[in-house]
């Protein structure tokens, strides 16, 4: 349950960034601002590896599974 390093907090910004506006990016912005473990950073920025689409498709996952 440790933060995200600034390091990878860096890298999610960067990403974030770049993705075009939409729903899926201003949920992310709201999620980076509250604080993510190192292990949600990692698997976000894997997903950032596989382009905007994997992460906005995984978060739609999540959302339909709640």
């Amino acid at each position: 349950n440790q933060k995200a390093s600034d390091e990878q907090m860096g890298a999610l910004r960067k990403f974030v960034g770049k993705m075009p506006t939409s729903v899926e990016k201003q949920e992310l912005i709201e999620t980076l601002t509250k604080g993510v473990t190192a292990v949600a950073a990692d698997k976000l920025i894997e997903l950032f590896g596989q382009g905007n689409d994997a992460v906005v498709a995984a978060m739609k996952a999540k959302k339909e599974r709640k």
